[in-house]
């Protein structure tokens, strides 16, 4: 999969194309992903992913904690699913005034090699969304371009989105993510070097630092898998405060992983979410928090 910021970049006889912006790339996606490289492999033409880097909600509202993937994260998925290209357009507040003619003139009908175009049920696009699949079809009709709507994808009968999701994972409820993700929800970061409470009571834990840029579960106590040094491990996740140590003001995310007795400070993490064992508290005693930690990871790792 080649990356590139303009679809004048890709220089084939042809290649047929999506949008969107494909945060998580959940199944609904997968869905509809594979079915415009079908379309586009019958046709004889290259398959294209038109995205935005970085997401719209971070430039238009300043968004935070909000993404499903990072970007590199969701590069990975997308080159997964068999794409040739995919055209990362900068994403910026004068770009975002851009008219959906505009748009479309720049980015489809002024690209010779712009053969193909599906779009999503819902697609919308331009300054204040004014323009969807009906205006591309009207503004391309003298095109030598074939443009398809598609239906939208449901898991049973609940509709997957990643709006869906995100409202999932602020809730803690990660045992109902997968069947949308196609995967568990997972943070991805770096252990950084917390305050040693975790190893000064015998549970030594990995502090993982990620991107203010991610959504995080509800502060709470997790089943987790842990991926370190490319060996997966059975863990115990806390999101929190730390309210027992009064550390109100800074929320941390701690994995402690009983099979591991080494230090891995600056070392790439990566932790899969299974579900909410309980909501955080405040103990009285650091006896009573040994005791329920202890319980939290028999109940986490058995």
């Amino acid at each position: 999969m080649k990356v590139v910021q303009h679809t004048k970049e890709i220089f084939e006889n042809g290649f047929g194309a999506t949008i969107g912006n494909f945060d998580g790339v959940h199944l609904g996606h997968i869905d509809m992903l594979t079915a415009v490289k079908d379309q586009c492999k019958k046709r004889g033409l290259k398959f294209a992913v038109i995205t935005f880097f970085p997401h719209p909600a971070q430039i238009l509202r300043a968004q935070r904690g909000f993404l499903i993937t990072d970007y590199e994260q969701r590069r990975k998925l997308l080159e997964s699913v068999g794409i040739d290209y995919l055209v990362e357009i900068p994403f910026t507040k004068q770009f975002s005034e851009l008219s959906a003619s505009s748009f479309i003139e720049q980015y489809i009908a002024q690209v010779d090699e712009f053969k193909f175009l599906a779009l999503g049920y819902d697609f919308a696009f331009g300054a204040n969304k004014e323009g969807d699949s009906n205006t591309i079809k009207k503004q391309l009709s003298s095109k030598n371009i074939a443009v398809e709507s598609l239906g939208e994808y449901k898991e049973g009968e609940s509709k997957i989105s990643s709006t869906v999701i995100r409202e999932l994972i602020r809730k803690g409820a990660v045992d109902q993510i997968e069947k949308f993700l196609g995967r568990p929800f997972s943070l991805a970061g770096t252990v950084v070097r917390g305050k040693g409470r975790g190893k000064g009571i015998g549970f030594p834990t990995a502090n993982l630092r990620v991107s203010e840029e991610i959504i995080v579960p509800s502060p709470g106590v997790y089943t987790t898998t842990t991926i370190l040094r490319h060996k997966e491990y059975r863990s115990v996740t806390n999101i929190g405060f730390n309210p027992t140590f009064n550390d109100n003001f800074h929320m941390t995310i701690e994995t402690h992983i009983p099979a591991i007795d080494f230090d891995f400070y600056d070392e790439p993490m990566t932790v899969s979410f299974m579900r909410k064992i309980r909501d955080e508290k405040r103990f009285e005693s650091i006896e009573e928090l040994k005791s329920q930690i202890a319980l939290d990871t028999q109940e986490a790792c058995k």
